[in-house]
């Protein structure tokens, strides 16, 4: 676990300076939570994001809805796991 589950204030990050690294908590991803992840995120700005599918999707719908926004782009991103919505189809989401 990346932060303790009884942790209810953000920061739901954790950096690791030596690699380069930020690690946030899939655990507390929720619409409340949303822009502290999407604000750590344009303070660090990785190039490559990697994680669960499910948890990318996840915040992507949460930013769509509340309207935030990456202030930098991405050169990649990489998944551990797929994801499909009720109806079995794979689901895309883009900001275009």
């Amino acid at each position: 676990m990346v932060v303790p589950r009884a942790m209810s204030q953000p920061p739901y990050h954790r950096v690791n300076w030596a690699e380069r690294q930020i690690y946030m908590s899939a655990y507390h991803l929720s619409p409340a939570a949303a822009g502290a992840y999407v604000d750590a995120l344009n303070r660090h700005r990785p190039e490559v994001l990697t994680g669960y599918a499910h948890s990318h999707f996840t915040l992507a719908m949460f930013m769509l809805q509340q309207g935030l926004s990456l202030q930098y782009r991405p050169t990649a991103l990489i998944l551990s796991s797929a994801l499909r919505c009720s109806a079995g189809q794979p689901r895309l989401v883009t900001g275009e």
